[in-house]
Parts: structure tokens; sequence; C-alpha cells
């Protein structure tokens, strides 16, 4: 037995870690099945806002007659601590999908709010663009060093309307313009001494829903390809913390994964499958089982699909390739990415879409949240 074959895990220990997995993953059918789960997994607080008060509710207003604020958490010099606690807040409470409450890097969060009715309608979090797409390399037409990748290129990670201001006014479409607007950039310039090229994305789902929020936003969004689907998704909850302390135990007391690490969670977990079929090594029918268990979880996750915006540049692709070092504002439209414009552009299309919905009788008058034991689609 001992730990000749593993410097942290005894075959016994990888057979109830193997157990673990087997139990968490083979009880999802599906990627929805998996998020609703995470939903359940988290730590709300029923009385958060009473009657979700600061969430916007005034459904009679139409798009021509809202005005928007940016809140700028991460570079405002008052009222930070306040903001900060209420975008996490409404985060949690109107997001579909596994909130990462800390995310190791750059960040640059906005919480917007409707300034007509002093409620908030969504929140956009941003930050350095992950190491890997492949849309990203076929758009480029090679595969860009990391330095410049970091010095042109951010990436969204939330971007989140409150609900119903999402299905009845196109929210999720004004929050993914605002992330291509020149402010943005600024801003994210200013604080980390970039100079970006491009903003990029991906949809929640793949193939799970027909349509994303940033379809239809062209020129400003295009749709770049979809992503490789070989991750396994991430182990949530009470498992997780449980997992990690069983590995601290078992390696004296230390983190398998610094705390300051970034996606400590995938990293954290990739070092959980590789103990254990290091500890499975000489039970081959033991560790096939398992990594049949790996391949079903990795089956779950769908193919996203990417987009990225250039903000109004020529020559994104060059500078972002290390081949020139001036980014060239296109004449024809690098002003339609400034702030106003995109807010009326938006205000056009959700104009259209409210008028439609409030004619057939289709408007959502309830605010929408997540409470644990709702029955509304927050899988959306």
């Amino acid at each position: 037995m001992g730990l000749s074959v593993s410097n942290i895990l005894t075959i016994e220990d990888a057979r109830y870690v193997a157990k673990c997995f087997k139990d968490y993953y083979l009880k999802f059918e599906s990627i929805q099945d998996y998020q609703y789960e995470c939903l359940k997994d988290r730590d709300f607080v029923p009385s958060l806002f009473g009657d979700n008060e600061e969430i916007f509710s005034e459904f009679d207003m139409s798009p021509m007659d809202m005005n928007f604020k940016i809140h700028s958490i991460d570079t405002m010099t008052q009222g930070k601590d306040k903001y900060h606690q209420l975008f996490s807040n409404l985060l949690e409470l109107t997001g579909s999908n596994n909130i990462e409450r800390s995310i190791p890097g750059r960040k640059l969060r906005w919480l917007i709010e409707e300034t007509n009715t002093g409620k908030y309608v969504g929140m956009i979090r941003m930050g350095s663009p992950t190491t890997y797409s492949k849309p990203r390399n076929d758009l480029l037409g090679e595969v860009a060093e990391l330095k410049h990748l970091n010095h042109r290129m951010m990436m969204g990670f939330n971007i989140v309307p409150t609900q119903p201001f999402g299905y009845n006014y196109l929210g999720g479409k004004l929050l993914s313009l605002l992330c291509c607007s020149h402010e943005m950039k600024r801003q994210f310039d200013e604080k980390y001494g970039t100079d970006l090229a491009y903003f990029e994305t991906t949809s929640l789902y793949g193939s799970s829903k027909a349509s994303s929020q940033y379809d239809g936003l062209k020129p400003y969004i295009k749709y770049i390809g979809l992503s490789i689907s070989d991750l396994v998704p991430l182990i949530q909850g009470e498992l997780y913390e449980h997992l990690c302390d069983y590995f601290k135990q078992r390696n004296n007391g230390e983190h398998l994964v610094p705390i300051s690490s970034s996606s400590r969670k995938r990293k954290m977990q990739t070092k959980w499958v590789a103990e254990v079929k290091k500890a499975m090594k000489d039970f081959p029918d033991e560790k096939t089982d398992f990594m049949e268990t790996i391949t079903y979880a990795k089956g779950l996750t769908e193919r996203k699909r990417t987009f990225s915006c250039n903000y109004g540049f020529s020559n994104s692709k060059e500078v972002t390739l290390g081949k020139e070092d001036t980014l060239i504002p296109n004449p024809e439209n690098y002003h339609k990415y400034e702030l106003n414009h995109l807010i009326e552009y938006w205000r056009k299309k959700a104009t259209k879409r409210y008028s439609k919905l409030k004619e057939e009788g289709r408007l959502r008058t309830t605010v929408e949240t997540w409470d644990g034991n709702t029955d509304i689609d927050m899988i959306r």
C-alpha cells in the first residue's frame, strides 16, 4: 500500500477521490443540470435586498426615456466598498452561471445604473485574456506572443443584465455594446498601462441555446468561431472544499496550488486528477474506470461561441501580433464606438423589442432573482 506510487495519495485515498468524482459527475445528464447544481450551491442570503429594491423594475418605461450611469468600481476613489458589495450581491442574485468571487489578475468592473429610477440594470466584469483560444488564433492567423496578448486584449468574464430588464429591453446587448466602447478601453488602458486592440468574450452556452446576447451586433461584435471543448466542468460547493482539505491533509498541510494563483480552481482540479492517476499506476482497470468518469465529465461541456470587437481600429490584428506598434483608427467607423453612439444604437433595437412585447402582452413585470427555491428559468 504505502506511498510508493504517489507522493500524496495511497491507493485507498485515490479510490475515495475517484468515487467522489464519479458520484458528482454521473448525476448530471447535461450542462444545464450542472449549472442548476452550481446555483443551488451558492451561499445565498435571502434578505439581501428585501424586495429586490436595488434592481430595475419600472417596466412601463420606454427605452427612449432611459439614461445610464456607469459606476466603475475599480477606478473610483469614493464609495468603492459600497459599490463593490452591491456589484457582488447583484451578480450573485442575477447571474445564471457559476460566479467566481475572486479572480486573480487584472479586472475592471462596471455597475450600470438607470438614473431616472436609481435602479441597476447590469454588471460587467472584464479581465486578462485566456492564454489559448482557437477562434482567436484563427482570427489572427497565428498564435500571438503572450506579451502582446496581455498588452492588446481584454476578456469579458461576466456581462450580466438584471432580469427581466435583459428580456424586455435586450439588456444583454446594451452591456455587450458598453464593453466595445472607447470609454471601457480608456479605463482599462489607464489602469494597467495597456493599449487594447481587442475585446473578446464567449457565450455562456453553446448548442443548448439557439441564440446569444452577442448575436446581431455587427459591426461592433463579430462571431469568430467555436471554442474547443476539452475541459472538465469544475467541482463546486461543499465537495470542492472537502477535497481541498482532503489533499491538503495528505500534502503535509500545504495547498496543492497557492491561494494567490490565477485560475486556482482549474489548476487544483487538474492536480487532483494527476495525483489519482499516479496512485492508480499499478491498477490499470481502476485507472481506466476513473478516466471514463473524466471523459464523461468533459462530454457535459459545450463548445462556446467566441465573439470579438476591435474598437474601430483598422490594424488590430497587426499590432496584436507585434508586427505594427501603433493602432490606426478606421475613419469610416471609429467614432461609432463612442459611448453615446453605442447607447443610441441599442436604444433603437430595444424600443422595437419593448414595443413588440408590450403589444403582444408578453412583457415580464416581476424581478427575477435566484433565491434557491425559485422555479424561474435562471438558465437563460
